[in-house]
């Protein structure tokens, strides 16, 4: 471990939900303190029927929800849908995240 306590941990997860949530408005975001997941629900327009989404780490989470907002976008208007290669453009650290370190490349789960 890195000599943090679970509750340095588990305040920097809620922290990195938090700086998510601002990335991606249109979804509800939160950290399970029981499941230790990051969670995604859509909130408005076209994909309010998406499922929620499961994550492991928040950059996980980030890129399974712009995939399904492509998704989305291209299913709505096929010719102006831009590609997606899986990827979001740029990392952009989370709480308390190295930059050094690259992201999880775990995909993430979709809840059930």
């Amino acid at each position: 471990m890195n000599g943090r306590t679970t509750d340095e941990r588990t305040a920097g997860n809620v922290a990195a939900a938090r700086e998510l949530a601002l990335r991606l408005p249109n979804w509800m975001i939160w950290y399970g303190l029981h499941t230790h997941s990051f969670w995604a629900m859509p909130t408005a327009g076209h994909l309010t029927a998406t499922p929620h989404v499961e994550a492991s780490t928040p950059q996980e989470l980030e890129s399974t929800v712009r995939h399904m907002e492509y998704l989305a976008a291209r299913a709505a208007s096929p010719e102006l849908a831009a590609p997606y290669d899986g990827r979001h453009t740029e990392h952009v650290p989370f709480h308390g995240e190295r930059r050094d370190r690259p992201p999880s490349q775990a995909p993430a789960r979709a809840a059930r």
